[in-house]
Parts: C-alpha cells; structure tokens; sequence
C-alpha cells in the first residue's frame, strides 16, 4: 500500500529534522587542533667487543705461520648521506727490523693491511643494526725478533668521508 504524498514528506522532513539536529548537535562543541612536530636524531654508532684478539706465530721449522683470530665489529646509521668505516692501528711496540704485518678481513670484503694510517674498510648499510665478522691475520718475516709484546690498537672510525 502506498503512503500518500503528505505522509512521505513528513516522513521525509521529520528525518531531516532529526539529522540537522544530531549534526548540530556534534558540532556544538566545537573543536581544536594543534601541529605536532617530530624531530629524528642522527644516529651513528659503532662498537668492538673490548675482549683483546691475541695472534701467535707459530715456528714452523723454516719459517712462522700466519695464525688468524675472529672478532667482530657492530654499527648502526640512520643517516641520509653514505657512511663508510676506516681502520687504523696505533703501534705501542712494534719491530724495527725485518717486516710485522697485521690485516683485518670483514666477511665477503678484502683483506686491509693495518697501517698507522686511515684505510678504507667497507662501506654501512643505513637503517639497519649490523655485525660484522672480522678476521684478523698476521705475518712476519725471519728479521722480526722473537718477542711477545709487539702491539697495537687497531681503532675503527664510522665517518661520512
């Protein structure tokens, strides 16, 4: 059965009657904002475990053998701009004569050979917290005197250079 004219537009002015008063009712309140700022810090870090990496040189009969250590290095850069790690070695004591060489070998890069001496060892990811396993490796030659106290420092540096 159908409403008569009249019916419907009650009907219909009676909804919007009751929707104006909801929306006026919502907005009665009124409302507010405010912008929020957030600021991200830089974040450039880097560690090594403080355990020393001892190498020892072992006489092989006809020369000295070319002993390796493991350790590891960590870090982490959110920064936009590419960072890159540089190693270095502050010699305490060290040969005078013949040739004492140290190097140091992340995983999947190539062996540095440590020098006084920033050298280029490997390029960050960004966004990321990485270790990185390294492989220390010494070599000496017959003109190295025997001792065990020969060492160094070997200093990592996170740098943008």
């Amino acid at each position: 059965m159908l409403m008569p004219k009249r019916s419907v537009l009650v009907v219909f002015l009676l909804a919007a009657l009751l929707t104006m008063s909801a929306v006026s009712y919502a907005t009665e309140f009124g409302s507010s904002s405010h912008a929020v700022n957030v600021t991200v810090g830089l974040v450039d870090a880097i560690t090594v475990p403080t355990d020393a990496v001892s190498l020892t040189l072992q006489n092989t009969g006809w020369g000295l053998s070319e002993p390796t250590a493991k350790s590891s290095i960590q870090y982490a850069t959110n920064s936009t701009s590419t960072r890159k790690i540089y190693v270095k070695g502050t010699f305490t004591t060290w040969p005078t004569a013949g040739r004492l060489a140290l190097s140091v070998t992340p995983v999947g890069g190539s062996a540095v050979t440590i020098t006084s001496d920033d050298q280029f060892l490997m390029t960050c990811d960004r966004g990321v917290i990485r270790i990185i396993q390294l492989t220390y490796g010494a070599h000496a030659d017959l003109l190295v005197p025997p001792a065990n106290d020969y060492l160094v420092t070997v200093t990592y540096t996170l740098t943008d250079v």
